[in-house]
């Protein structure tokens, strides 16, 4: 934690490569959680994009760098949600999201009805959700979670 918090100060002073850095770390944990709202793996790609683009404008905004992994969760989370009420606004939810979850769902096991698990996944509550598609789709560790997403481990 000590080494992302020296890594963000650096960003702030304009280090490409430190900002780099934490797209790197925080790509996989973005996108996961866009995804768990969207449901579509291309727009989510894209929302986690248009994540990084304001991260990287309003990093001078960010007042404490220890809690990177919370600011760039809030981003995430506005820029998603921004996306559903266009969404909303314009036409079905359904039509906008295209449900395209099933083709990058866990392929090494056939065994599992890709359809029923992303059913059954996307019928949690957002905060339970969010907290599974990180942990079991990306492997990312409780403590690394809980930071992101600035919860208790």
């Amino acid at each position: 934690m000590q080494n992302e918090v020296e890594t963000v100060k650096s960003a702030l002073k304009g280090d490409t490569e430190a900002f780099r850095s934490l797209v790197e770390a925080y790509q996989k944990p973005v996108y996961m959680l866009v995804l768990s709202s969207v449901r579509d793996e291309f727009q989510a790609q894209d929302l986690t994009q248009e994540t990084f683009i304001r991260v990287y404008l309003n990093l001078e905004k960010l007042k404490e760098p220890s809690k990177f992994g919370a600011w760039i969760c809030g981003i995430a989370r506005n820029v998603t949600g921004r996306w559903l009420e266009r969404c909303r606004a314009t036409e079905s939810l359904d039509d906008c999201l295209e449900q395209n979850h099933a083709d990058f769902a866990v392929k090494e096991n056939a065994d599992i009805d890709n359809d029923w698990l992303w059913q059954g996944i996307y019928s949690l509550p957002e905060s339970l959700r969010e907290v599974i598609l990180l942990f079991y789709m990306r492997s990312i560790s409780r403590r690394d979670i809980a930071h992101f997403l600035n919860i208790s481990e």
